[in-house]
Formats: structure tokens, C-alpha cells, sequence
């Protein structure tokens, strides 16, 4: 060992330590596993069986009292519930069983047992729960308390034996560990004392070696040369070789300094022989000093004379110099800053002094201006401002100059400059800005855009509104030519005006074009346009006007579009006033014609009837006719009121389906089909009905007209927050061109249809402004030679309403003796009702205006009033009011030539029970008094 290294020695004695902390991990690690082996046994036997025990006797109590609430439930619903708890509790006792039967150490008889029991108290379950499903609830609740409660105390009783051996297990387990870990620490505590025992000896045996042979080396160092003690730097040897080197080197370092001291006293000759030479060069410094003086003299002279001539520029120029110490917070100025400031020698040129100079309204700006700009960025001053001169508080502008300078930590230092009074030069300014500004306000508020371009067409100048017009820019100017804001197709034309103006030709000056925008939009502009001429009288270029008319030009556009509409409006008119009449005449004739033959000559029964029929049919038509005019002279001015109701819908499409059987009898080779595409035969909506059923009796009209043979469909669909009505044909079918015009009023698809098929072309009209009246849409799909089919929506508003669907039978009966008063003052109406209510053997009162109603409804005891709603001196609603005030309960049915919605509301709400439109037949004015005496 004496002759190793000491990093050597000290690795074989960290090796030592190292190999005994192994030996002492690797038997904790032994007793560490032995301990966990234990402790897996404890849990995976004992605590394992104990919990599932637990489980099992939990869900068992579960099951038993679940039994009990399933037969007592009420309902299915708590039946279900019961029998759903039981089989999950079921599911948690079999997977309990299970883990008892692989994990329990003791006698398997006993688990065996147990699952016994448990299934024969499972099937007393079941059968507690068959006798309930069967009705037999008394039976049930008898066998679960006489049975069950047993059973489960037999369950318990074995249960209760596996119970109390996995605790004695978990006991002997727990024992059995302590045990061994105590084993343990002892062992481990024995190792630990025995390794800080050996890693003591080794630490003292390698410190020994060491420190002996540095107690050598330290003491050849004291008696060698130093005969003290020193400190020693060591390099990366052996102790042996680094203590020898040693002492061979300071040997070496003894004889150097000998050396060193020779060449000392060398050196120390040198340096007298130089303070010789420096005396000699101190003489020739005196003469070049005389010499320096006598330049100094000339050059102060020539000082003295620039000076002077720098004042005067100064004052020439009012221009001051100033020097500024921020060291001292002082400052120097010049004489001529001094008349610029107005202040005196006297003054105190400190920084507060020259702010106390500056302008109370720019000191703020100034001063952030100095901080900010001069100060922290360290640019050079160079700011305009005001000052207030001291000696007569006059208002000066300056300008001020200066260069800062800066220490190496970024400090300012001073700064040096000039300032100079600019008061003239701002006053010049400020009036030519006043001037240009005058100028600029007056072609800023020109409407109009003005601009100048030279002889090649490039813009050299230009007004805001100039900018407005194309959507450019002012920066846009430098690269603007007019050429590029003309649209296409009048470029060539402006180009050889603008030729011609340039060689002296004579062209119009005011003309319109269209011009193009930066966006492309195409604008109309009128333009005025005058050469500019030079002195010499030539052409350099044009100043234009220009003024965007395209507003002007779209209400000429509109106005001539209006007029071709109002021409062919007229043109339409005219030949719905000749079909009209056409139309009119028609069914006038077979009235007025079939009347004559009837009153002017006898004729047989059967003919009379033919004759009556022919003149009831025309007087429909007639009244179609008339309809279909006031209606759609109402929903051109906007008069048309809807008024919403509840009603059956699919009662609605009924009537309609019976109505137009009527129409369709001429077409025997067409077949009219209502197709129910609702789940519902009820479904009741919130809408106009009037309306509604003229629209689709409208359509269905239009469809058997121009359908020859195969079938029309009409029905509705209901979808989302609307319904959607189809009416389809197998007619001509309609030109995609000509699908949109039908629906315009007094247009058809073509004018020779009139003709053919007859009608005034209206009803597609009214259809399409009843729709958009209840919020729908109309629209139409057509192929030609195939049919047509059109849609309509209106909004879906259901309700909940319940109404009778029976058919009640009219029993006229009701009728004998009762005592009806007609209000009316056309003598003819009087006349027709009076023949219709005879046959039954009423008592008929007649007031021809409605102050004799009044007093006759007040005076007599009446049983219904028809009460004609445009009455002389008192007016029917207003007669209807006052009746019922004093005799509330009297039925009042209202008569009018006006069957619109809003003639109907009004009724109603003036007090009438119902209403009836003239012209009516004998069974409508019948239902309507019958149903109101009932």
C-alpha cells in the first residue's frame, strides 16, 4: 500500500462500503418478500371470504324484504321494479358464492351448505313471485311470512360459520406477520451496526496512509528551504515523485533570484542615463512654448474679428446661440438670444428660467418633447414653439436647434445650439394657410368633382369629390388617367373628343357617359369639360366637371318602365273590359231571356223547370263575376282584411271537393279526387276561412277549365310550421315563360285562352293576394302536353277544438207561428222572402229602415229579425246595437250584398247570431233561421 496513489487507496476502501450495502439490500429484499407473501395470503383468504360474506348476507335481507314490496305493489310498474331488484341482488349472492367457494380454507361442507340453502330459498322466492303474477296475493304474502323468514335464518346460520373461521384465519395470519417482520428488523438492525463498524475501519486505515506521508513532505519543505510552513500546489503524480519534483524545483527558483538581482542593478544605470535625455528635451519644450504664445496672440486676434462677424449674422439672421450645462442646471446664451427672449444679463439662466420663457400653452409639449424624444432617444433638438419675451410679454415663434451630448451611462451632459426668431416666416404661413384653406373648403363643398388633366390625360389635379366618385384615393393621383374610370364601351367615343379638343376642333362641352368605379361598379356621369391654355394661348389641357347623375338616370329608366307597364296595364284593362263585358252579357242574356219567355208566354212544367235551372246557373255565374271584380279591387288598395277562425280543415276540403262536382259535370271525361294525405280526420287550424276556400275553389276551377280528360287532385300535406295545399292536373299544361304572368291581374297565359276557354283572369290574381295575405306562397310546376300542378302554403296554426261532425236534419216545423220581422227596404227582397216564409206559416213584420225595426222590435214580441245591413235613416249595425241593448237573447241574422270577411266581423261583433250574403236560395236563409230558433 505504501506505494500506491492516495486516489487509489481511497477507491479500494469506497469498493469495501460498497459491497457490504449490497449484502445488507439484498437480505432486506429477502425479508421485505417474505412479509408481502404474508400479507397476500391475509388478504387474498380471510378478508376476501369476510367481504363477500358480507355481500351475501346484505342482498339476502335485500331480496327478503323486496319480496314483501313486490306483493304489495299496486301497479305493474312497482311489480317490475321488485322483480328487477331480486334478480340483481340474485346476480351479487351467485358471484359471492362463488369467491366463498375458491377462497375459503376451511371446511368446503360448510359453503356447500350454504349454496343449498340458498337456492331452496330462492325457489320459495320464485314461487312467492308466481303467485303474485297470478293474482293469488294473499296466498303469496302467506307463503313468504311462513316460509322465507326461516329460511333465511338458516342462510345466516351457515354463513355465520364461514364468517367467524376466516376472522380466526385472519387472526393467525396477522399473527404469524408480526412475527416475521419483528424477525426482521432485528436482522436488519444487526447488519446495519455491523457495516457503520467496518466502513469506521476503513476510513481510518486509508486516512492513516495518507496523512503519513504528507507529514514527510511537509517537513523536507521546512528544513529544505522555507524552514516554515507553507502552502503547496500539487499536480497529478504519485505522492512519492510530487514530493521529490518539489524540492528539485525550489532548489531552481533559489538560483534564479540571484540571477534577477544582477540584472536589477543593470536596469537601475539604464534609467539615469535616460533622465539625462529628458532634461535636454524639458529645453526644447520652453522654445516651442514661446513660439506657441506668439500664435496664440495672432490666432485670438483673428478670433476677436469672426466673432464680431458672427454677431452681426446673428442679428442679421435673429438668430441666438445658447450653451446648456445639465450638470449645473445652467444656461449661457448669446446677445442676440437675449433681445429674442427679451431679458437681460441679470436674468437667472437656469431651466426653470427658460421655461418660465416658454409659451404657457407649449411648455407641456415642449417639456415631454425634451424628455422623450431629446433626452430619451437622444435625438438632436429641433422643435418649433412659442415664448412669451420677459420685458414685454409679447408672443414670439422660435426655432430651436441643439446637439447633446451624453456620458458613457447614458446621462446627458449639456447641450449646444442655436435658436432663431421665425415670428415673420409663421405669420406668412399662417395666411397662406388661411388662403389654401378658403380655396380648398370652397372646391372641398362643390358638389360637383373638378379636375384637370394635361394634353395626354393624365390628372395633375383633383377635388375630394372627384375622389368620392371612382372610390380612389388622394395618394392615388401621381398614376390617375381618366381613360381607366370610362367603361368599355364608351372609351373609343372619349378618347376622339378628347383628340379633337386637343388639336383645336370645336366639340361639345356638356355630355353624359357611363364611367366605372374602382370596384366596377358602372356609374352615369354628366360631364362639362373647357381646354386650359398657357400663355402663349396652347392647349395643355382640359378642366372637367363632373357630376354622378346615375340616381337621375335610374328614375328616367323607372319612369319610361312605368310607362310601358301603364301603356300595356291600359292595354290589358281594355281587353279585360271587352272579355269582361263578353263575360257579363253572357249569363244577362240567358237571364234576361229565359224571364221573357217565362212571363210572356205559357209553358210546361218541365220546361219551366229547365228554364228556372238555365237562369239560376247563369245568375251564378254572374255573381262569380262580381265577386271576383270587388275582390280584386280591394287587394289592389290594400282594403282586404283577413279574420281568423277555428274550423275543421278537412271539412273544409269536403265542401270544397261537393262544391266543384258542380263545375265538373260538363267534364265527364275528368276526375276530381281529394286526396287525405293527414293522419287525421280533425284537424283543426286558426285561419281565414272565407279565404282559404276561395283560393283553392280558384284553383281548382282554373284546373278543370284546362283539363280535357284524365283527373284533378287537390289535397294538403302538413309540414313543420306550415301546410302545403297541391292542386294537380293532367291538362295543356302551362310555357315556363308564361308561369309567372298568370298569376298578374286580368293576364292569362295567352290572350286567345279567353276565347277557347272563357274567364276574366282574376282568379289566379286573387288567389295569389289571398295567400300572401294569411303568410303563404304560391308558385306552380308545369310540363307542356303533361299538366300542371300548383302549391300554396299557408302558416300552420293548430288548436285543440273539439266540435261536433253530426249532420242536423232542418225540421221546418220549428218555423209555425213564429213571428219573424224583415228589415229590408227594397221592396223586391221583401217580396222573395215573404214567398219563402208563407209556405210555413210564420208571422211576417216589415221595417223599411232601421228606426221602424227599432220600434218594432221594442213594441212587439218578435221571434228572429233579418236585418238588411244598409238601411235608410239608421243603418242596419247600429239598429243591431240598440236591439240589443233591450233585448239581448233576440236572435238577429244579418243580410248583406257585401259577403267580404270584414263585413262578416262586423256583424258579429255589432251583436248578429249569423249572417247571410245576398244573393241567397231558398235552403241557405232557411238553415240559417231554423238553427237560430233552435
Amino acid at each position: 500500500m505504501k506505494n500506491l496513489r492516495f486516489n487509489t487507496r481511497i477507491f479500494f476502501g469506497f469498493g469495501a462500503i460498497i459491497l457490504t450495502i449490497i449484502v445488507i439490500i439484498y437480505i432486506s429484499l429477502t425479508q421485505i418478500n417474505n412479509i408481502s407473501k404474508s400479507t397476500d395470503q391475509l388478504y387474498n383468504h380471510p378478508f376476501t371470504v369476510s367481504n363477500a360474506v358480507s355481500d351475501l348476507n346484505f342482498n339476502v335481507i335485500t331480496i327478503f324484504r323486496t319480496t314483501k314490496w313486490a306483493v304489495e305493489s299496486e301497479n305493474k310498474i312497482q311489480y317490475d321494479l321488485a322483480v328487477d331488484s331480486i334478480k340483481k341482488c340474485d346476480s351479487i349472492i351467485q358471484l359471492s358464492l362463488n369467491i366463498i367457494n375458491e377462497r375459503f380454507l376451511g371446511d368446503k361442507n360448510i359453503v356447500v351448505e350454504s349454496q343449498k340453502r340458498y337456492f331452496q330459498w330462492l325457489t320459495i322466492c320464485d314461487s312467492v313471485i308466481s303467485l303474485k303474477k297470478a293474482g293469488k296475493d294473499n296466498e303469496a304474502l302467506e307463503l313468504r311470512e311462513s316460509h322465507l323468514f326461516d329460511y333465511n335464518n338458516l342462510i345466516f346460520s351457515q354463513t355465520n360459520k364461514i364468517s367467524a373461521f376466516a376472522k380466526a384465519k385472519a387472526n393467525e395470519f396477522f399473527i404469524d406477520t408480526k412475527k416475521s417482520e419483528k424477525n426482521s428488523y432485528n436482522i436488519l438492525m444487526v447488519v446495519f451496526i455491523l457495516l457503520l463498524l467496518i466502513s469506521f475501519l476503513i476510513t481510518i486505515i486509508v486516512s492513516a496512509s495518507i496523512s503519513k506521508q504528507i507529514k514527510e513532505f511537509i517537513k523536507d519543505i521546512k528544513i529544505l528551504f522555507y524552514k516554515t510552513e507553507s502552502e503547496i500546489k500539487f499536480e497529478n503524480l504519485s505522492e512519492a515523485q510530487l514530493f521529490k519534483k518539489t524540492v528539485y524545483e525550489l532548489k531552481s527558483a533559489y538560483e534564479e533570484i540571484e540571477k534577477y538581482s544582477e540584472e536589477l542593478k543593470t536596469s537601475n544605470e539604464e534609467l539615469a542615463s535616460i533622465n539625462e535625455e529628458f532634461a535636454s528635451a524639458n529645453e526644447e519644450i520652453k522654445t516651442m512654448n514661446e513660439e506657441l504664445e506668439k500664435r496664440i496672440d495672432q490666432r485670438t486676434k483673428e478670433l476677436k474679428q469672426s466673432e464680431f462677424f458672427f454677431r452681426e449674422s446673428q442679428n442679421a439672421a435673429k438668430i441666438g446661440s445658447y450653451m446648456t450645462n445639465f450638470t449645473t442646471g445652467f444656461w449661457e446664451s448669446s446677445e442676440v438670444l437675449d433681445e429674442i427672449f427679451g431679458i437681460d444679463k441679470n436674468y437667472i439662466r437656469s431651466v426653470s428660467g427658460w421655461l418660465d420663457i416658454v409659451h404657457e400653452d407649449d411648455k407641456e409639449l415642449l417639456n415631454t418633447y425634451l424628455f422623450e424624444e431629446v433626452i430619451g432617444k437622444k435625438q438632436p433638438f429641433n422643435k418649433e414653439y412659442r415664448i412669451r419675451r420677459i420685458n414685454d410679454k409679447q408672443e414670439r415663434w422660435v426655432h430651436g436647434l441643439g446637439t447633446v451630448d451624453f456620458d458613457e451611462e447614458g446621462n446627458i451632459l449639456s447641450m449646444i445650439g442655436t435658436i432663431q426668431d421665425i415670428t415673420v416666416r409663421k405669420i406668412a404661413e399662417e395666411n397662406v394657410i388661411k388662403s389654401e384653406s378658403k380655396n380648398r373648403m370652397i372646391l372641398e363643398n362643390i358638389n360637383d368633382a373638378l379636375m384637370v388633366d394635361d394634353i395626354e390625360g393624365r390628372v395633375v389635379f383633383a377635388n375630394e369629390q372627384f375622389f368620392k366618385l371612382f372610390g380612389l384615393k388622394p395618394e392615388d393621383l401621381p398614376n390617375i388617367t381618366l381613360e381607366s374610370y370610362i367603361a368599355p364601351e364608351w372609351k373609343q367615343q372619349l378618347k376622339d373628343r378628347h383628340n379633337k379638343r386637343m388639336n383645336g376642333e370645336s366639340v361639345e362641352s356638356t355630355f353624359e357617359y357611363q364611367g366605372i368605379k374602382t370596384d366596377g361598379t358602372l356609374i352615369w356621369i354628366d360631364v362639362n369639360v373647357v381646354p386650359v391654355f398657357n400663355n402663349s394661348g396652347k392647349i395643355i389641357g382640359t378642366q372637367s366637371a363632373l357630376r354622378n347623375i346615375t340616381e337621375r338616370k335610374i328614375a328616367e329608366n323607372e319612369i319610361l318602365l312605368a310607362k310601358e307597364k301603364a301603356e300595356e296595364s291600359d292595354r290589358l284593362k281594355s281587353a279585360f273590359l271587352a272579355n269582361l263585358s263578353h263575360e257579363v252579357r253572357t249569363p244577362m242574356n240567358a237571364i234576361v231571356g229565359f224571364s221573357e219567355i217565362l212571363a210572356s208566354r205559357s209553358v210546361d212544367i218541365e220546361k219551366q223547370k229547365h228554364f228556372l235551372s238555365l237562369i239560376g246557373s247563369s245568375t251564378n255565374q254572374l255573381l262569380n263575376i262580381i265577386t271576383d271584380i270587388v275582390n280584386m279591387s280591394k287587394l289592389e288598395v290594400n282594403l282586404e282584411k283577413t279574420f281568423y277562425s277555428t274550423f275543421n280543415l278537412n271539412s273544409i276540403m269536403e265542401k270544397t271537393l261537393s262544391v266543384m262536382q258542380i263545375d265538373k259535370v260538363k267534364k265527364e271525361n275528368v276526375s276530381l279526387i281529394y286526396e287525405n294525405k293527414s293522419e287525421t280526420n280533425n284537424l283543426y287550424i286558426s285561419s281565414d276561412e272565407i279565404k282559404l276556400e276561395q283560393i283553392l275553389i280558384n284553383i281548382i276551377k282554373n284546373a278543370l277549365k284546362f283539363t280535357d280528360s284524365g283527373h284533378v287532385k287537390f289535397g294538403y300535406t302538413v309540414k313543420n310550421k306550415e301546410i302545403e295545399f297541391f292542386v294537380s292536373d293532367t291538362g295543356c299544361g302551362i310555357e315556363s315563360d308564361k308561369q309567372q304572368i298568370i298569376f298578374e291581374r286580368f293576364r292569362q297565359a295567352d290572350d286567345s285562352i279567353a276565347v277557347m276557354y272563357g274567364g276574366n283572369g282574376l282568379g289566379l290574381a286573387i288567389s295569389k293576394g289571398y295567400t300572401e295575405l294569411l303568410g303563404g306562397k304560391i308558385w306552380l310546376e308545369s310540363t307542356v302536353g303533361v299538366g300542371t300542378t300548383f302549391y300554396f302554403t299557408i302558416p300552420h296554426n293548430p288548436v285543440n277544438y273539439m266540435q261536433s261532425t253530426e249532420f242536423i236534419e232542418i225540421d221546418l216545423k220549428k218555423l209555425h207561428n213564429k213571428k219573424i220581422l224583415i228589415a229590408e227596404d227594397s221592396a223586391i227582397n221583401v217580396e222573395y222572402l215573404k214567398s219563402i216564409l208563407n209556405e210555413y206559416k210564420v208571422k211576417i213584420n216589415v221595417a223599411v229602415n232601421g228606426k221602424e225595426a227599432i220600434t218594432i222590435c221594442n213594441s212587439e214580441l218578435i221571434d228572429i229579425v233579418l236585418m238588411d245591413i244598409q238601411m235608410p235613416e239608421i243603418n242596419g249595425l247600429e239598429a243591431i246595437k240598440i236591439i240589443k241593448q233591450s233585448n239581448p237573447s233576440l236572435p238577429i241574422i244579418g243580410v248583406s250584398a257585401y259577403c267580404s270577411s270584414n263585413e262578416i266581423q262586423n256583424c258579429i261583433e255589432a251583436g248578429c247570431s249569423g249572417f247571410v250574403s245576398k244573393p241567397f236560395n231558398q235552403k241557405e236563409i232557411l238553415n240559417e233561421i231554423v238553427k237560430h230558433l233552435s
